[in-house]
């Protein structure tokens, strides 16, 4: 068996590529679901509550749970992921889907809204242009080996 150079491996960017273009549909698709819900979404303001097993809490944790109540009048709660420590009490402005409340909650702020949608289409970017950039660096020496920008067979 002969030792094989990194460059030579076209099994590697191929993975790279296919994560990348994966990670890339993720990113649009959590974009046409984020429009969706700008489009419909009804604003509101919530208050951080303190989590369900502790209710002298005075803080609401790195991931609070936060409490609204919907155009029907229903209370709805529910757990904003990486928004930072709250007091309890404290207001946080909220968007959710009249239709489903209680599964489109999310707080009104910048990175909680587009986290989502820009982390993938990075990483997208990222894993694509690191597999491209793998198979253009495969074929350099052949394109540095033929004289004057003319085709060898």
């Amino acid at each position: 068996m002969t030792w094989q150079r990194k460059r030579d491996r076209p099994f590697i960017r191929a993975v790279f590529l296919l994560v990348g273009v994966v990670a890339l549909g993720i990113g649009v698709w959590q974009s046409v679901r984020l429009t969706h819900l700008l489009r419909h979404a009804i604003r509101t303001t919530g208050h951080a509550v303190a989590r369900a097993g502790d209710p002298a809490a005075t803080d609401s944790g790195a991931h609070p749970d936060i409490e609204f109540t919907d155009l029907t009048g229903k209370i709805i709660r529910y757990n904003q992921n990486g928004m930072g420590s709250r007091r309890v009490g404290t207001p946080i402005p909220v968007l959710y889907d009249p239709a489903a409340p209680a599964d489109t909650a999310v707080a009104n702020a910048f990175w909680q809204l587009w986290w989502p949608v820009l982390l993938p289409i990075w990483l997208g970017f990222g894993f694509t242009a690191s597999g491209l950039w793998g198979e253009v660096y495969s074929n350099l020496d052949r394109y540095l080996s033929k004289p004057n920008g003319s085709s060898q067979a």
